[in-house]
């Protein structure tokens, strides 16, 4: 980007599909990215991978970065030429302390650009379902910050509005009752909320009215991130509570592949009220000298090309249009795919294939061609780790089978999310399993495991001693189908 400039950029509430388009496309083009402590980390993927992170974050009693350093950092970056996004929670003009940074700017002559968040004033609310207007219960509302110098709460202002909203509002939560229910428009039995961590997984919503809040929050042992809700409109909360009644709501899924593989199945999870964390565990690497082996005189010995992966068929295209080579070469060919995740990525590059069998695996493969290819020569091209049973039984059917490695998976550089008892992980081959463990991401942690396939399920009751659920079939359906499944039957687990 050139004109470096600094962008004070609104990340949103928590769930991370709530972040603006316009914030997603400044992190994929910035150089330097300073986060607060409440920003999903799964938002950090839209970075670019040499653009540098830091948490520079508050929270209460754990102060990652003084607000002072955070501006002697905006600057530092911006005489280095860099562009920054300074990213913060929520809206950044919404008790974020965003306008105090910009000030600082201003002092220093440094160009800078707000692009605003959704504020969670309004948005954690919302996930708990309580509406901050309504037009019989609450005609106005206030957003108040529950943190204050003033050591009795004496000196704040306490707005005069139907519905409160205080931010930061567990701490003082006794302090800020007394002085709320010196306005005469609230008393003892005005409902009040209390919503912790309002938007991801972890959200817990805890209803009672000014006279017994506080009790609330001592007997459930609420601490911070936690917004106060007082109104009427928090007697809707009941009524309105749109994300309890999603299936997967308060589970956290770990997805081991990269976003732009997984995008169906982490959209699928999250419309289910799933908290989704993509960590790919397999990056992949092509083998050069046997991709070279891909010339017109040696494709021309084969009848039909079977893709068991659509790595592979990226790779395998990949390597024709470097070569100025295309679909045509593969013109009078049989084209066959393991299922229909691959099927696209051969449609992508111009190719319809003649078949995908059902089931979606190796098996299904053979099932479905056992009697057709007796003479044929085959090619497989695919991963390094591919089984060598499919060959093996084309090969007893009279086929004339060649399994080419093109590419071969590695463990991958990542950023590890904690995962916590409790969390859902999906396995999608015996690679996934073996590279998750070698991340000690979830040593002495009680999980649950999903698989997509049999080979991969027995690679994990090899190596971890847990409950392992695998879905009927290698499609997203089938492991969407599974975990609903799995989670209705086990409500608690």
């Amino acid at each position: 980007m050139t004109n470096p400039k600094v962008y004070l950029v609104g990340a949103g509430p928590g769930d991370p599909g709530l972040i603006t388009v316009k914030a997603v496309r400044l992190l994929e083009r910035v150089d330097v990215v300073l986060y607060d402590y409440l920003v999903h980390p799964t938002l950090l993927r839209h970075c670019r991978s040499d653009a540098i992170l830091r948490c520079v974050g508050k929270r209460k009693g754990h102060h990652s970065k003084k607000q002072a350093q955070i501006n002697q950092l905006l600057r530092y970056y911006h005489l280095q030429g860099k562009t920054v996004v300074r990213l913060k929670g929520g809206d950044p003009f919404v008790f974020g302390r965003g306008s105090e940074e910009l000030l600082y700017l201003k002092r220093h002559g440094i160009c800078f650009e707000v692009v605003s968040g959704v504020s969670s004033a309004v948005a954690v609310p919302a996930y708990a379902g309580i509406p901050v207007t309504h037009r019989q219960l609450s005609r106005s509302f206030a957003v108040v910050t529950g943190t204050t110098k003033d050591p009795d709460f004496k000196k704040t202002h306490i707005p005069d509005a139907d519905t409160l909203v205080v931010l930061m509002g567990v701490h003082y939560l006794e302090m800020l009752v007394e002085r709320i229910l010196e306005n005469p428009r609230f008393n003892s039995g005005t409902p009040a909320a209390l919503i912790y961590w309002g938007t991801v997984a972890a959200q817990r919503t805890l209803i009672g009215t000014l006279g017994t809040i506080v009790q609330v929050r001592d007997k459930e042992k609420v601490l911070p991130p936690t917004i106060l809700v007082v109104g009427n409109v928090v007697s809707l909360a009941p009524v309105l509570d749109w994300v309890g009644e999603l299936p997967l709501f308060g589970r956290r899924i770990f997805v081991l592949r990269a976003a732009e593989q997984a995008e169906d199945l982490v959209s699928e999870l999250e419309a289910l009220g799933a908290e989704v964390f993509c960590m790919p565990m397999l990056a992949y690497k092509p083998i050069s000298r046997n991709l070279r082996k891909l010339s017109m005189s040696y494709l021309s010995r084969f009848q039909r090309l079977i893709f068991t992966s659509a790595n592979g068929v990226k790779f395998f295209m990949e390597q024709l249009l470097a070569h100025q080579m295309d679909a045509r070469i593969l013109a009078g060919k049989k084209i066959t795919a393991v299922g229909p995740k691959t099927a696209d990525r051969l449609r992508q590059f111009g190719i319809v294939a003649d078949e995908v069998p059902t089931p979606h695996h190796a098996d299904g493969i053979f099932d479905m061609l056992w009697d057709k290819v007796q003479g044929e020569s085959i090619l497989i091209p695919g991963s390094a780790l591919s089984r060598e049973a499919l060959s093996i039984q084309l090969k007893s059917v009279g086929a004339s089978v060649t399994a080419l490695p093109i590419y071969q998976t590695v463990p991958p550089k990542f950023s590890v999310y904690p995962v916590k008892d409790g969390d859902y992980v999906i396995f999608t081959s015996p690679s996934t399993v073996t590279h998750f463990l070698d991340s000690k991401m979830a040593t002495d942690k009680k999980i649950t495991c999903f698989a997509i396939g049999h080979v991969t399920t027995e690679k994990i009751h090899e190596m971890i001693q847990t409950r392992v659920i695998t879905a009927t079939d290698a499609t997203t359906a089938a492991l969407v189908d599974a975990i609903i499944s799995y989670t209705t039957d086990h409500p608690n687990s």
